[in-house]
């Protein structure tokens, strides 16, 4: 997934629903990215903060015990989201509203109707997006 966002060095990676925590930490890890993970379930958010403490990455990681509509994400350069379709349906507007041109959205194994697709990974069920830039102005 990483891959295919073409994630680089200093970028910041918004991981909705971070689960373990696991694409943070190679974000930052393997790519260099400044990584925010976003987290509700409690246990979850736990695990995921222990796991980044161990890799000790917790300077350039950081997760938020939050409702993933409830966040800006507005400084991501990249958000990944392994939600479910109907989240990812009511997230799009979101998305649209305040990632800026350029930011590029993936999503496994679901979809993110309306939005502009970049690519597709048939075999790993990998959808990467482009916003495009606002033509209104």
């Amino acid at each position: 997934m990483l891959a295919m966002a073409e994630v680089c060095p200093g970028e910041v990676v918004y991981d909705l629903g971070c689960g373990d925590g696991r694409v943070l930490i190679r974000a930052a890890g393997r790519f260099g990215a400044r990584a925010v993970g976003v987290e509700l379930d409690i246990s979850r958010y736990l695990w995921s903060s222990a796991a980044v403490t161990f890799h000790g990455l917790w300077k350039r990681v950081r997760i938020i015990r939050a409702d993933l509509f409830s966040v800006d994400l507005s400084e991501a350069d990249v958000v990944f989201a392994f939600l479910l379709q109907n989240t990812n349906d009511r997230l799009k507007d979101k998305l649209r509203r305040e990632l800026r041109p350029g930011a590029r959205i993936i999503s496994n194994t679901f979809t993110f109707s309306g939005l502009p697709l970049t690519a597709v990974d048939e075999q790993l069920h990998l959808y990467l997006y482009r916003i495009a830039p606002d033509i209104n102005g």
